[in-house]
């Protein structure tokens, strides 16, 4: 039986995968952070603190993806 097949470029196919699985860490960079900002309760007087930790964070992550 014939099956249909598509010849890809090598190089475009390592570049296309290496997109993907920096596309996957940064999800996962950026799920982790929702989790903690999700279940973080700052401690009493401290919320402030903790909120400019969270922003210092998101705006890593952000630069690191390029969306900054």
């Amino acid at each position: 039986e014939d099956r249909r097949a598509e010849i890809v470029d090598a190089g475009a196919y390592r570049d296309a995968l290496a997109r993907a699985e920096a596309a996957e860490r940064q999800y996962r960079a950026l799920q982790m952070l929702v989790v903690q900002l999700a279940h973080v309760t700052p401690s009493e007087g401290r919320w402030k603190d903790s909120w400019e930790a969270l922003q210092a964070r998101a705006r890593t992550l952000l630069a690191d993806t390029g969306r900054d």
